[in-house]
């Protein structure tokens, strides 16, 4: 309307012989303007909510990957879980939820300050140990804890797009998971190649570190202002990834 008022003005006398159709026009556009904004507004609420979502899924995942990381450092003790002290998972291969077992005594040795060498995950990584058929049963154990982390908190964690991207990762450690329960052998005398061996230990490093690297990024994004005392916030004895990862600060 405003722009065909001038120079036009057979359009400009139309607009003033037409006052109704003007009007009910103009109205049309307040409305419309009116709801743009409203629209706007729910979006963003929406967004805030969904993202909210995704931070509380987040933090509730955080334990099933610091138990997967827990499992996969076992894979380098001298023993099965029921031998690592002080411990000694008996029950680790009794049936029920994967994992769980690690519950026993969990607070008491993961990241002790006092203790720090009680912590499974303070094992290194290394190529030269042979392998034990139990180390298969072993990742199976955290396949399925994995599963059950994205199967419980995928609608919260997917509410937003970078929850969708994270659940995404998880499932690429799924995969790397599966690839390492296929290197391990079935049978004590199975024993794989040295080329499987290093290919193996490179991949349990990685995975650790992700696994990790994954663990603070989660709890950062769920909003605790202070990470829970399980957290390693170092890379070691894992190789750093990257400069903010180096055994100075968290990711």
């Amino acid at each position: 309307m405003i722009l065909t008022d001038w120079p036009l003005e057979n359009l400009a006398k139309f607009w003033a012989g037409h006052s109704v159709l003007a009007g009910v026009l103009s109205s049309l556009l307040l409305v419309g303007l009116v709801f743009l904004v409203y629209e706007r507004s729910e979006q963003k609420r929406q967004d805030e909510l969904a993202e909210g979502l995704s931070g509380a899924g987040a933090g509730g995942i955080v334990d099933h990957i610091i138990d997967v990381e827990v499992a996969l450092a076992l894979l380098s003790a001298v023993g099965d879980p029921a031998m690592v002290e002080p411990l000694h998972w008996a029950k680790w291969k009794e049936p029920g939820k994967p994992l769980r077992w690690l519950r026993e005594g969990r607070d008491e040795i993961l990241n002790s300050p006092a203790e720090p060498d009680r912590d499974p995950r303070s094992l290194s990584v290394s190529s030269d140990r042979p392998w034990a058929p139990w180390g298969q049963e072993l990742i199976d154990q955290a396949i399925r804890r994995l599963l059950a982390a994205m199967r419980d908190w995928a609608s919260l964690v997917g509410a937003s797009k970078d929850g969708t991207a994270a659940l995404l990762l998880l499932s690429k450690i799924r995969v790397d998971l599966m690839k390492l329960h296929d290197l391990y052998p079935r049978e004590v005398a199975d024993q794989p190649s040295k080329d499987d061996r290093r290919q193996a230990a490179l991949l349990v490093a990685r995975l650790r570190t992700r696994l990790r690297i994954l663990a603070m990024s989660f709890e950062h994004w769920s909003g605790a202002d202070r990470p829970r005392r399980e957290l390693l916030d170092d890379a070691s004895p894992l190789p750093p990834v990257w400069p903010g990862f180096d055994g100075a600060g968290g990711p």
